[in-house]
């Protein structure tokens, strides 16, 4: 659940170095500020010592039923539920335990327009609490709660803790709450001097994942700079992440194992209140969404760090950046697979399966 502010401040701060068409990576393991450790979750990093209890933890996916089912289940569950039309607790002062540790939260690490994150003195969980009661805000919520719930196991995702316990706080403050598991490293709009060798790693990464988020009868929706986290430069395959899901939609029926149509997979907000930028051309001319949208935001985020800028094509009207974006030309420094992957990603069929190997 990303603000406008937030996606429009990329086009002023990403600043690299360069996309270096050499085989040198500039780049420093961003781990190596802190005391990373190799956890036995798909050979990850960390960020702290001692791991965090979950290290060892064995992901199946025995209890995630059929694509969509819980992610339906939970949403219902949350949009049902006790939803107070107002927020009248500020909620400023959150507690909650795990086990027999109890966390009380003091002040914010990052703040948007909706949330507030804490991160706990152990590194180890980040509590979020919604703060904007507005419809959208709260669908938003309630879905990047189902789809946390329902990709859990892919080991792909940030998760919520399943054992924490919000019973210190009021009512309505944990209708407003859950805590996640911390992700480690940064997202890649900090990555700095990044070579071409790695930016094409973390594009097959990123499709790698995204193939296993999708397989969970999910779309994210919202996939950009920020939103994709990449624990260690020397790991990228074991260490990169997606996260924030408050657009993501279910395209499958769980009950039918059938692809929903068109009708069923419109974007739920506007646009207007969007960084134009990051958009998919489907988004821009208001069309239905589906798994290829998020392989073509892929397509811009791989080419916007190699071309050390987000591209601006104005704010005219949707259907005018839409067409610039289909008959967009490409700099010298873009590698030319790297043009061949955005329109292939433009041309995906709405029920299509994308390839996961185009990168390969």
């Amino acid at each position: 659940m990303r603000t406008i502010q937030a996606s429009i401040s990329l086009v002023a701060t990403l600043i690299w170095v360069g996309c270096d068409d050499s085989s040198q990576d500039w780049t420093v393991d961003i781990t190596s500020t802190s005391t990373p450790y190799r956890g036995a979750q798909n050979g990850g990093y960390y960020f702290q010592t001692p791991p965090p209890p979950w290290a060892n933890e064995t992901l199946t996916n025995s209890a995630c039923g059929p694509p969509g089912e819980i992610f339906d289940k939970v949403y219902r569950e949350k949009k049902n539920g006790y939803n107070p039309p107002y927020y009248r607790d500020s909620c400023n002062f959150p507690k909650f335990k795990i086990g027999k540790e109890s966390y009380s939260m003091v002040s914010v690490d990052t703040r948007g327009s909706d949330t507030r994150l804490f991160f706990t003195r152990d590194n180890w969980y980040v509590l979020k609490i919604q703060d904007d009661h507005s419809p959208s805000a709260r669908e938003m919520f309630w879905r990047e709660h189902a789809a946390m719930l329902q990709a859990r196991h892919t080991g792909v995702i940030s998760v919520i803790e399943p054992n924490a316990d919000l019973s210190l706080m009021s009512r309505e403050c944990q209708s407003r709450s859950y805590v996640m598991r911390k992700v480690a490293g940064h997202d890649l709009s900090t990555q700095v001097g990044v070579s071409q060798n790695l930016i094409m790693e973390i594009g097959r990464g990123a499709l790698k994942i995204l193939e296993k988020f999708h397989d969970t009868g999910l779309i994210h929706g919202d996939i950009h700079l920020m939103n994709i986290m990449l624990g260690s430069s020397l790991d990228v395959e074991n260490s990169i992440k997606l996260i924030d899901f408050g657009r993501s939609m279910s395209y499958i029926h769980p009950s039918t194992g059938l692809h929903r149509n068109e009708s069923e997979l419109k974007p739920f907000t506007s646009i207007f209140t969007l960084n134009w930028n990051i958009l998919s051309i489907n988004e821009l001319e208001g069309k239905a969404v589906s798994r290829a949208d998020d392989i073509f935001r892929l397509a811009e985020v791989l080419i916007t760090l190699c071309t050390r800028e987000l591209k601006n094509f104005g704010r005219s009207s949707p259907r005018t950046v839409a067409t610039q974006k289909r008959n967009r030309t490409f700099e010298s420094r873009v590698p030319h697979r790297l043009q061949e992957f955005y329109r292939y990603a433009m041309n995906i069929g709405f029920q299509e399966r994308p390839n996961s190997k185009f990168l390969d």
